[in-house]
């Protein structure tokens, strides 16, 4: 009569590396350490992979392990999470000119506008009987960009 010889899997490993390290690992729903890691001895299956560090955006990911004894690596670069609050501060001499952000009046100088979402936008600054200023801005995120207009010199 053979015998049957049972073979217990030893599973798959896995090494979860961040660029920058020191994040949070979150593998198959529970917190397993820091990046760097290596999990040993996991089921093969689909597990939810999620890597988290304060001041970046969270990566997320499906992953697969699907041979036994076999060992996976999983890079992830973390984007840094920028704050999308961005400021646009208008100033003139002399103050009390008219300020259009992309054509909707938004106070009169010196004035601070935002937050804002990064992107382009038109500024129009009127000021009495001077011609009107138009300035095209590229807005980057996170930052405060500064206008500065002289009306009555020539």
């Amino acid at each position: 009569m053979p015998t049957h010889v049972v073979r217990r899997g030893v599973g798959a490993s896995a090494e979860i590396i961040s660029d920058p390290s020191g994040a949070e690992v979150m593998f198959g729903g529970r917190l397993r350490g820091r990046t760097p890691l290596r999990l040993s001895g996991l089921n093969l299956g689909s597990y939810p992979l999620e890597i988290r560090k304060e001041g970046y955006l969270p990566y997320a990911a499906p992953v697969r392990l699907e041979e036994e004894g076999a060992s996976y690596t999983f890079r992830a670069t973390l984007a840094p999470a920028v704050s999308a609050s961005s400021f646009i501060s208008v100033s003139s001499q002399p103050p009390g000119a008219a300020v259009k952000l992309n054509g909707k009046p938004t106070g009169v100088t010196p004035v601070k506008l935002g937050p804002l979402e990064p992107g382009r936008y038109e500024l129009t600054i009127e000021f009495q009987d001077f011609p009107t200023q138009t300035r095209t801005l590229d807005v980057k995120a996170g930052a405060l960009h500064e206008v500065k207009l002289r009306f009555g010199t020539r």
